[in-house]
This record gives C-alpha cells, structure tokens and sequence, in this order.
C-alpha cells in the first residue's frame, strides 16, 4: 500500500520530494558577494586618503605665522599676515597702538590676551614659590 506523500521516480518510490540541486549556484553567488565587498572598502579607502591630503590649515596656526620676532627677544605681530587671518577667521583686528611688554626679567613671560576689541598683554611672573597659580596681572600701557 503507497502512502499519500510518496511521490514516484521512473523506478523507485520517494516518500520526500528530491532537493533540486541549487547548493553549487548559492555558493558561487556568495563569493561574488564578497569579492564585491572586497572592492568596494578599496574603493573607501582611497576615498578616505584623498579627504587627508584635503585638510585646511586651523586657524590658530595660520596666526601663529602672523607673529613674528622683533629682535630683541620679544614677539610682534605682522600685521599684513594677522589681516589675513583676522578676514578668514572673522575676528577683531588688534590695534597698531597695542604690543606685548619686554619682560623685565627671564623668569617673566610675555602673553597677549585675546579681547573682542583690543589685544591687551599680559605679565605671568613664573617666580612665585607658593603652592597656587602664578598670579596674572594687566601691565599699564608702555
């Protein structure tokens, strides 16, 4: 007596219908899959590269370049190169009238302080022994 599910075959009696043979295309579909992907993160990476060669210069070091020594052991600021900076950047050109204080001493630091309006200096003095910060002070106009 046949079972319902049997399916027949010329000669013989399957009770499960055969698989078709599809294993072999799957697989080959696969590696194309991959070897796909392969080139594309190439293709990312170059991409990546290029974006590095790209980079801008920051703006802090574009103003580095806009100071300059004057000689004797203190710092200026050019004024054509800060021009640029200050037209890229957008911020508030010094005032000519304004330069950094020669320390007294080497133990003295002479810093400009960055205002909306006017480059102002300022003195650090670097020999206090005490445990706090190096007190900051405004020096007058010189």
């Amino acid at each position: 007596m046949r079972l319902p599910s049997a399916v027949e075959d010329s000669k013989h009696i399957y009770l499960f219908k055969k698989k078709k043979k599809k294993k072999k295309k799957r697989k080959k579909k696969k590696k194309k899959k991959k070897e796909k992907k392969k080139k594309k993160k190439k293709k990312k990476k170059k991409k990546k590269k290029k974006k590095k060669k790209k980079k801008k210069k920051k703006a802090h070091q574009i103003f580095d370049a806009s100071l300059e020594h004057d000689g004797e052991g203190g710092l200026r600021v050019n004024t054509e190169a800060y021009k640029t900076w200050s037209d890229g950047a957008g911020y508030a050109k010094p005032s000519e009238s304004a330069q950094p204080v020669m320390p007294e001493t080497l133990s003295q630091v002479t810093l400009t302080s960055l205002s909306t309006s006017v480059w102002q200096p300022l003195v650090i003095d670097l020999t206090s022994t005490s445990d706090q910060s190096p007190v900051t002070s405004r020096s007058a106009q010189a």
